[in-house]
């Protein structure tokens, strides 16, 4: 019959009690059952579970209507119920919109306006909503899955590939003044390059300078979209929408284009740049075709720099609780029978499993079952997408809280280091105060003493530099010599035994993939060797650099005007939008100035993590560089495979030959050595630029003591320490 009809059962479910409410104005369900010949009982069960639906009842029921059975199936669905969850970002919007009132407030003197700017600028960065991305190939229903999240039909969503930008979704209480419309279109900073950022929403000028265009929700259709009438001429590149919905009081949701697509490199490039900066990483497989090969090393990528979120508060989280695979459109396997679903996530995870390397665990928990993270998901069907939604609200309800206590933590260590100079400057101030002779005494010495001074700043600035250029030769030639050691034949049919490969495609793809982890794992390792070593000449740089202002200074101009030289150049990294190893340096320091600078290119919550010494946050950051080289490999290693006919005989020689061969042709080594070279470059571009600005704020600052010695004046100088012990004041009382 179902040839007859023209029509496959498989995933329709058939929303009878809305059928019956909508389409027949509320029909009793006895007199339904009399009309169509079925008893009421059974009318019951299908209405509580969809899915007992029978081809032969909807051909009994379009018959009795009038209707054929496309335009049964075909009726309009409602839309599932939005997500509902607790608003808990509400205490962590309560203490930001608490500092910035406390901040607007202060009677601090125009001194001490840097550091204020400085406060603000870090509650508005740390206090702000998780981020959740959806992430998939084409065509596997993310936009369908965020509109029944939200319980509207915003996104376009049709079965072909369709999402062509990245749209950040939030929700219409965070719409600055400015806004007022509910979409904004963005193309990308034609001096950068860099796609509109949305942590940047506040900032007015920025935004309407990449603006396109503005309006209701049709423009995602037309400049959003690949069959949009302005797509294609407007370059546009990224959207933000705002919505009313529960679920985006407590984060912000980006919807990023499928990639995979072979069409538009664009989107896969957007795809893999994005995903590092999600907090949440919900990557969506199709049911019928769930966990291929691309999608095994996709994920495989994603991991490193998803923040590893251990607890809150007292509550403990399970490792990878900000990870969710998901198996979309799980009504098409046999009416959403279960039993088959999780023979399907379960199969899909063993996959997942072997293709996984041992150094994806180094510097993160492994999950205890890892099966876990899999769910089923369709808008068709409750009972298919109950526990990802159970496990997704829970995570959401809390992720604001980790936002809160990270961000506190943060903002308290910035104002303890603040209100520790502050002692100094007042003190020093009134060593200035009662001795001005012995400061005109110590700036002569300075003086005399600066020569030398610069003379020690080149050497040791030079010494790092010729050790950057060595750590370079250097990973260059180990991961020259690690890929000469993974890609021979006799040690990939040594590999393909240790993993027990088999004779069949479905194999082969997985070894494909745990290949070139082996290959990432092994450049980030000696990248990630050589970035440490570099941050450790870069702090006995900055420790030489203190050494010999210390000497050629007395101590009273150190407090009237305290100087950090870590301070000094580090501010000169945040200004620049690349610095290659220093990011480890950066990271080494801190949560403070590990949030300040490693936050560029990763995920809020991965930035805020960073405890002193982390080598997690380290590698993550290390391998965001080899990742999409390698990722590149693996999709390109995967088509060969695909294409490649098994052979009998001595079949493991005769692929481990087809690898080596692929590698060379695809220059796998050149790409991960070209990456490497311009992972070094960015390092000494970084390094130099910062080094300038540490030795020109050391000049500006001695120059500031100077013209403050010589207009010595005691009620200026009075005046001076009045307003630090306002700043003070400020700081020991900031409502955190």
């Amino acid at each position: 019959m179902r040839e007859e009809m023209g029509i496959k059962m498989d995933g329709i479910i058939f929303d009878l009690k809305n059928f019956r409410a909508k389409q027949l104005n509320g029909m009793s369900q006895e007199d339904f059952a009399k009309q169509v010949g079925i008893s009421q009982d059974k009318v019951s069960r299908m209405e509580s579970d969809p899915r007992q639906v029978s081809l032969e009842v909807l051909v009994k029921i379009a018959t009795h209507f009038g209707m054929t059975l496309d335009e049964l199936i075909s009726l309009p669905k409602p839309m599932a119920q939005a997500l509902s969850v607790d608003y808990t970002w509400s205490s962590a919007e309560f203490i930001r919109q608490t500092l910035l009132d406390y901040i607007n407030h202060s009677n601090v003197g125009s001194a001490y306006e840097s550091e204020i700017r400085e406060l603000t600028a870090l509650v508005e960065k740390t206090i702000r909503k998780p981020k959740v991305a959806f992430i998939g190939r084409s065509d596997v229903g993310k936009s369908t899955m965020i509109n029944t999240l939200l319980g509207a039909a915003r996104m376009p969503a049709h079965w072909t590939p369709t999402t062509a930008i990245a749209v950040y979704v939030k929700h219409t209480n965070d719409r600055p003044a400015y806004m007022d419309e509910d979409v904004w279109i963005f193309r990308s900073d034609a001096a950068t390059d860099e796609s509109w950022d949305d942590t940047r929403l506040g900032d007015e000028a920025y935004c309407r300078s990449l603006r396109l265009s503005s309006g209701n929700y049709d423009l995602l259709n037309t400049y959003g979209t690949r069959k949009g009438e302005h797509f294609a001429e407007s370059k546009a590149t990224a959207a933000v929408v705002f919505i009313d919905s529960s679920l985006l009081l407590n984060c912000d949701i980006v919807d990023l284009p499928g990639y995979g697509t072979g069409d538009r490199m664009e989107d896969d490039q957007l795809s893999i740049r994005e995903k590092s900066k999600a907090d949440v990483l919900v990557y969506l497989s199709i049911a019928n075709g769930f966990m291929r090969s691309e999608d095994i090393s996709y994920i495989k990528d994603a991991i490193p720099s998803l923040a590893d979120i251990k607890s809150c508060g007292d509550i403990e989280l399970k490792p990878l609780a900000n990870l969710f695979i998901v198996a979309s459109q799980a009504h098409v396997i046999n009416h959403g029978n279960l039993e088959e679903l999780n023979s399907i996530l379960a199969a899909g995870c063993n996959r997942f499993e072997r293709a996984l390397t041992d150094g994806i665990w180094d510097e993160r928990r492994k999950p205890v079952a890892l099966i876990e993270r899999f769910y089923s998901y369709t808008s068709n069907s409750l009972a298919l997408r109950e526990r990802f939604e159970k496990d997704f609200c829970s995570l959401i309800e809390m992720l604001p809280h980790v936002v809160e206590q990270r961000a506190k933590s943060i903002i308290n260590e910035w104002a303890a280091g603040k209100n520790t100079e502050l002692q100094n400057v007042i003190a020093g101030y009134q060593q200035l105060l009662d001795d001005r002779k012995k400061c005109e005494e110590a700036l002569r010495e300075y003086d005399r003493l600066e020569p030398q001074r610069h003379s020690s700043f080149q050497k040791a600035r030079q010494k790092v530099i010729e050790g950057i250029r060595k750590y370079k030769r250097e990973s260059e030639e180990e991961v020259a010599d690690c890929y000469n050691e993974v890609i021979t034949e006799d040690n990939l049919v040594v590999l393909m035994e240790q993993r027990d490969i088999k004779r069949n495609k479905e194999d082969l793809q997985i070894f494909s993939s745990y290949v070139s982890g082996l290959l990432q794992d092994k450049t980030t390792a000696i990248l990630k060797e050589k970035s440490e070593k570099l941050a450790a000449d870069i702090d006995e740089f900055l420790d030489i650099f203190e050494d010999s202002t210390v000497t050629s200074m007395d101590s009273v101009f150190l407090k009237v005007s305290p100087f950090s030289a870590r301070q000094a150049f580090a501010a000169g990294l945040a200004g620049i939008t690349a610095y290659g190893a220093l990011s480890t340096w950066a990271i080494s320091c801190g949560k403070l100035w590990g949030y300040i600078l490693a936050a560029k290119g990763i995920s809020l919550l991965s930035a805020m993590g960073i405890p002193i010494g982390s080598t997690a946050a380290a590698v993550g950051a290390v391998a965001a560089i080899s990742g999409p080289i390698v990722l590149g490999i693996a999709f390109a290693l995967i088509a060969i495979i695909t294409v490649f006919t098994i052979i009998s005989g001595g079949w493991k020689k005769s692929i481990a030959k087809m690898f080596v061969e692929s590698c060379r042709d695809e220059h796998v080594l050149d790409k991960l050595q070209a990456k490497i070279n311009s992972y070094w470059a960015d390092t000494q571009s970084a390094f130099n630029f910062s080094a300038e600005n540490l030795d020109a704020e050391w000049k500006k600052h001695m120059e500031t003591l100077r013209e403050h010695i010589r207009a010595y004046d005691i009620d200026a100088v009075a005046a001076a320490k009045a307003e630090a012990e306002t700043m003070r004041n400020f700081l020991q009382n900031i409502p955190c």
